[in-house]
């Protein structure tokens, strides 16, 4: 990968890297502020990602849901299984 490429994610084999000492010394609304944008994204990600899922299934409400399975047996593997078949 081409360096400088993702300059938001630091170098842990760097020798100025320090998190531990970066949380100490920023100060403590910083920190809630970072906090709390990672949380949010994280939030949006979640809600889009259900969210889609959702949509998709009320636009193929007709074609998807309800989803009605009925089981039947194939005569050839149920005789292996020992299950009865069904029938309508």
């Amino acid at each position: 990968m081409r360096p400088g490429a993702m300059w938001f994610i630091k170098d842990p084999s760097d020798q100025n890297f320090h998190p531990i000492r970066d949380i100490l010394e920023r100060p403590a609304l910083v920190q809630l502020r970072k906090l709390s944008v990672s949380a949010v994204m994280y939030g949006l990600v979640v809600a889009c990602g259900v969210g889609s899922v959702g949509g998709l299934m009320r636009l193929g409400r007709g074609l998807v849901l309800p989803l009605r399975w009925k089981p039947r047996c194939v005569p050839c593997l149920c005789r292996y299984v020992g299950a009865k078949t069904y029938r309508n």
